[in-house]
């Protein structure tokens, strides 16, 4: 059975549209351009932890998604992710992973400014996903007596 121009030509398009947008998917995913968009509000990360812990129901509809800006001291690190915050009140900070990007060098007691995707709570710490270091600032050194500014 002989197929018709317009039944060949429809399945071309078909099949290039649907290829051209896995091709997007892959390599612009979503949030490729964090770095570039103005976050929409910035927090320290125990004004995150309260404000994603104390409603999480509320916290989801008004920051899930969102871009925001967060400073906090590097509490501790895996190879997967960050924790930003002291004691329990913990933000898990996710870096992008694609060819372009690398994880920069942090160290424990380190404050950063970072920007990312708020993705709300999991168990009992606030998420922060697709992240970016825009600063960093040396721990104060060791010793020294940190209630003199």
């Amino acid at each position: 059975m002989k197929r018709s121009f317009l039944h060949t030509t429809l399945l071309y398009l078909v099949v290039g549209l649907l290829t051209g947008s896995l091709l997007i998917r892959i390599f612009l995913p979503p949030y490729y351009y964090v770095k570039h968009v103005v976050p929409e509000r910035d927090f320290s990360a125990h004004e995150l932890y309260r404000a994603v812990t104390a409603v999480p129901s509320i916290a989801s509809d008004t920051l899930a998604g969102k871009v925001i800006l967060l400073q906090g001291v590097v509490g501790a690190m895996t190879k997967d992710y960050i924790l930003i915050g002291q004691d329990n009140e913990t933000i898990r900070c996710t870096f992008r992973k694609t060819i372009y990007d690398r994880k920069p060098d942090l160290r424990i007691g380190e404050e950063i400014v970072l920007k990312g995707v708020c993705l709300g709570q999991y168990m009992n710490q606030a998420v922060v996903s697709q992240c970016v270091v825009l600063n960093m600032k040396s721990p104060a050194v060791a010793g020294g007596d940190s209630s003199k500014q």
